[in-house]
């Protein structure tokens, strides 16, 4: 670059920092969908964290300043807009998480030859749009050498209608 020409700035990496200790599923999913709109990345501080006054306070001094940052640079009230995104998600994951114990029985989908002694289950969540949202149910089965996730179940929960709509289920 030669002197005296213009230096562009990149915009700064902005996190938003999160502590789960309850609903860890429900917060981490609701704070996914919600930041994706947003110019920051959501990073999630959970397990077996001992939630001490300066961890908490690091967390604080963290999000105080990407909510100060989104402020000065056009976004308006971004704290309470974004909050209010998070729990309007998080309701409507609880929502669907509701219907689908209610309307689902998962033991009819297990694979064959699966033991449940055994087997590990990772469930994912997407929006599809404005009250519905797809799961997608995959297991391992530890108790086979060499075993791979596969999918159990993917189904779309319309949280307005509640219904649910089965896509794919293990052969």
């Amino acid at each position: 670059m030669a002197f005296g020409q213009d230096v562009q700035e990149e915009e700064p990496y902005l996190e938003v920092w999160t502590l789960f200790t309850d609903d860890s599923f429900v917060n981490s999913n609701a704070h996914r969908i919600a930041s994706q709109k947003w110019p920051f990345t959501i990073y999630s501080m959970s397990g077996s964290i001992i939630l001490d006054e300066k961890i908490v306070d690091s967390v604080q001094k963290n999000n105080q300043t990407v909510w100060q940052y989104l402020d000065t640079y056009g976004y308006k009230n971004s704290k309470k807009t974004y909050l209010g995104q998070f729990y309007s998600e998080k309701k409507e994951i609880e929502k669907a998480i509701q219907i689908s114990r209610a309307q689902l029985d998962l033991s009819k989908y297990k694979p064959k030859e699966t033991s449940y002694l055994h087997a590990k289950f990772y469930v994912g969540v997407t929006k599809i749009r404005e009250h519905t949202y797809q799961f997608s149910i995959f297991v391992i089965d530890y108790n086979k050498p060499y075993s791979q996730e596969e999918l159990m179940l993917k189904y779309i929960v319309d949280t307005d209608k509640e219904e649910i709509q089965i896509i794919k289920t293990t052969p």
